[in-house]
């Protein structure tokens, strides 16, 4: 069988083997009857292949690429097999799944997200941030219990916020939670979450730093038994807005729309998960058809799938037949009942990419205008940016009339701001920012600069990134989020410039120990911040120890330690 050739997928087993070569193999079954033997060429490793019950949700796996598919890729892992969902793949944007996955049979890292024995199902992330984040709590798995329930009760608390900062466009974003990762359906309500910590609503009860910051075991005694600090709790959350007026109304009115909000975003959650599951089962359910026929029996089966049309309108344009193509979008969108709004909504989108590369500017506009008409015209304007930011003449297209149509929207004008710094038109995409704040109301500048200043650094002048950051936290000091993101972008920037620079010798080694030392410099300002609650501060300390341990030294590493011991001993006091 082909699934017993070799230890990591092949598709063509005639390209690695030659007949008449000697291999080496395993007798797996014997049939005298029929005087057959089964063998396999794996190594052996897979003896050691665990069951679905041994597997732990959360944990860093090294797998092979099995298969790359519309919906995501099959990764094979110990003997068992497991899908990344196509917003699983990535932290950074992509328009082909091709591009942002490593050819087929390449090994990669991946994180469990979650395992359904009953259904014998894997979900795996090949998210960077999932994999540092789960890397670094298996590397701090130190703390007791006792931290391990507060840290669960503030994921639980940043579920709240994050519902309340992805409410309607007009609301003022909140602090989103490092340790809390969304799906992407939460990326267009907050202003980044790749890179932005929430702050994590403070609990009434008390102050408990029991068992908190354990860098090494001989300093656990030093750190058991710290009594809570009463008033803390209160005094930090005096302290968890800014000063400026930028805090939402209280009342009943507040709490009826902070309600609402929460309802909203877990229903969307909710709406994702479904379609995921869909797309699962019928990748599981049935072989990747091969003929006009092969689909036609599949609709039969899923007539509402917009991935079963979408492929189908795929195969016609690899045979380059551009007019059966249309004509199935448009019997899809017939077939389609307008109840199944989300499917209809991603086959709108796939004809819109249809006639962008295939048809010419008039045909794209009159469809574009007719698919605006008939579905949710603002989210098919972002993702139309996001998917069409190669054509440059259309994605300017659909940018101004985006912008005629949702000029208030800050979700609008950061994703002009992305597809100018992704086409590299720095100079259009700084005025894009001008234009922004002019027009934009004040409780939304801040959402807009701080993605501006983070697409600075990723595709523009770090040194103006640093600049409008600085302006950010200067303005909004107990902003911890803003702070994080700072910090994220810093080290961002330094891992990329090392990996660049290798071979620069000694200026680039310059270069470096002075992003190092500037990068340690704000550290040191987040931790001075003298608001800060315990969690936070542990959050600050726990990173600027990954930092020393990732790009400093053992006096570094050292020093951090040291000021956590000197911290917790000022608590107990």
């Amino acid at each position: 069988l082909l699934s017993n050739v070799s230890d990591v997928y092949i598709s063509d087993p005639s390209t690695s083997f030659i007949p008449g070569s000697l291999v080496e193999g395993w007798i797996t079954a014997v049939d005298i009857d029929k005087e057959r033997l089964d063998m396999t060429l794996k190594s052996g490793k897979d003896k050691k292949a665990k069951s679905l019950e041994d597997l732990v949700e959360g944990s860093v796996i090294q797998a092979n690429v099995k298969s790359i598919q519309a919906f995501g890729v099959f990764l094979s892992f110990l003997g068992l097999s497991g899908l990344c969902h196509k917003s699983e793949v990535s932290d950074e944007p992509f328009e082909d799944l091709t591009s942002a996955v490593p050819a087929v049979g390449t090994p990669v890292k991946a994180v469990i997200l979650a395992v359904d024995t009953e259904r014998k199902r894997i979900s795996l992330s090949m998210k960077k941030s999932h994999i540092e984040a789960a890397s670094f709590g298996e590397a701090m798995d130190e703390s007791s219990e006792e931290d391990d329930a507060d840290v669960a009760d503030d994921a639980d608390d940043a579920d709240e916020e994050m519902a309340e900062a992805s409410g309607s466009d007009d609301e003022e974003p909140v602090a989103m939670s490092k340790a809390n990762e969304v799906d992407e359906s939460s990326a267009e309500e907050s202003f980044d979450t790749d890179d932005v910590p929430e702050e994590p609503a403070v609990k009434k009860a008390g102050l408990k730093v029991d068992g908190g910051f354990v860098f090494e075991d001989d300093d656990e005694d030093m750190l058991q038994n710290i009594p809570s600090t009463a008033g803390a709790a209160a005094h930090d959350d005096g302290h968890s807005s800014d000063s400026d007026g930028q805090t939402a109304g209280a009342g009943e009115k507040g709490k009826k729309s902070s309600k609402e909000k929460r309802e909203k975003k877990r229903a969307k959650i909710e709406m994702e998960r479904e379609i995921r599951n869909k797309e699962e089962a019928l990748a599981s359910s049935l072989d990747t058809p091969r003929t006009a026929d092969d689909f036609e029996r599949l609709l039969l089966a899923t007539p509402n799938a917009s991935l079963v049309w979408l492929r189908f309108m795929a195969f016609h344009l690899s045979l380059s037949e551009m007019g059966k193509a249309r004509a199935l979008a448009e019997r899809a969108l017939k077939r389609i009942p307008p109840s199944e709004e989300r499917e209809r909504f991603n086959l709108w989108l796939g004809y819109i990419n249809l006639e962008a590369h295939y048809g010419n500017e008039g045909t794209f506009r009159t469809l574009f205008e007719r698919a605006c008409l008939n579905t949710n015209d603002k989210e098919l304007h972002l993702k139309a940016l996001l998917a069409l930011r190669s054509k440059s003449e259309i994605a300017g297209y659909i940018a101004s009339r985006a912008l005629k149509k949702f000029r208030g929207s800050k979700k609008v004008w950061i994703a002009i701001g992305e597809l100018r710094f992704g086409n590299h038109e720095l100079g259009t995409a700084r005025k894009v920012l001008r234009d922004a704040l002019a027009v934009l109301p004040k409780h939304k500048h801040l959402a807009v600069i701080s993605k501006f200043a983070q697409l600075e650094y990723k595709t523009g002048s770090r040194e103006r990134g640093r600049t409008m950051f600085e302006g950010i936290v200067g303005n909004f000091p107990k902003r911890v989020d803003l702070w994080s993101v700072y910090l994220d972008m810093e080290i961002r920037w330094l891992r990329l410039h090392r990996e660049a620079a290798a071979g620069e010798g000694k200026a680039g080694e310059e270069e470096d120990a002075a992003s190092v030392a500037g990068i340690r410099r704000l550290f040191e300002r987040c931790c001075a911040l003298g608001f800060l609650s315990t969690k936070k501060m542990r959050f600050f300390l726990k990173r600027f120890l990954e930092f020393e341990k990732a790009f400093g030294d053992e006096s570094g590493v050292e020093a951090v330690k040291e000021r956590a011991r000197e911290y917790v001993s000022a608590k107990m006091e």
